[in-house]
């Protein structure tokens, strides 16, 4: 086995998290090594409705583009392989901070810095390439992976977001969530918004075991 000799890492990505109709490519890699995940259309529009659902889609992009570097990191590390430093291409200009502690909270001691990386880069190459089918991806994320990243971070990540919470708790998916006929007392149950509610009126939960609780 060839001792590595570098552990800084640039990131690029090809395909932005925003763009639901297509996949998401995110690299990471130096001369030595490389390792790119790839995200389906599919996965991304299911996510983007969980983000908006929950009012957190100001966070969508950012969250998940920051998970999807540190799951990449995360293969590296299942592969043998170090890394102490990332230089981040610049994704999302104004929010480097939010992806950094959102990268941190998921992959400790990372050195991160933020700059444009250029395409002479083995991230672009490795990004773009795979992106276009032409480089096979080293690893596929699902919605639930990304999930675990953001749901193990900080709560103060999310400052403002009350409705976070309702995120799938881990381990469980988004269909634990009880149907709107699930929650009615005799067909008399509706949906409202909680500044809508008055005093006297029952709220349905899921509790236990899946179970609705009033």
């Amino acid at each position: 086995v060839q001792q590595q000799k570098m552990f800084r890492f640039e990131v690029d990505q090809s395909g932005r998290m925003e763009e639901l109709n297509r996949r998401t490519v995110v690299a990471a890699a130096n001369e030595e090594n490389s390792f790119s995940i790839v995200i389906g259309g599919h996965e991304k529009r299911a996510l983007y409705e969980i983000f908006r659902m929950t009012g957190a889609i100001r966070y969508y992009a950012t969250f998940s583009f920051a998970s999807l570097v540190a799951l990449a990191i995360k293969g590296l590390a299942r592969q043998g392989v170090k890394v102490r430093e990332l230089v981040v291409d610049n994704e999302y200009t104004g929010y480097e901070s939010r992806i950094k502690r959102m990268i941190l909270s998921a992959i400790p001691d990372l050195e991160i810095h933020f700059r444009s990386i250029g395409r002479k880069s083995p991230a672009h190459d490795a990004a773009y390439y795979t992106y276009i089918k032409e480089l096979k991806a080293d690893g596929a994320v699902n919605r639930a992976e990304i999930l675990d990243i953001i749901k193990n971070a900080p709560r103060g990540l999310t400052p403002g977001v009350d409705t976070w919470i309702q995120l799938p708790q881990k381990g469980r998916s988004i269909t634990s969530i009880a149907s709107p006929n699930d929650l009615s007392r005799g067909g008399a149950g509706e949906w409202k918004k909680v500044k809508f509610l008055h005093i006297g009126e029952e709220i349905a939960a899921a509790g236990g075991r899946d179970r609705v609780v009033w």
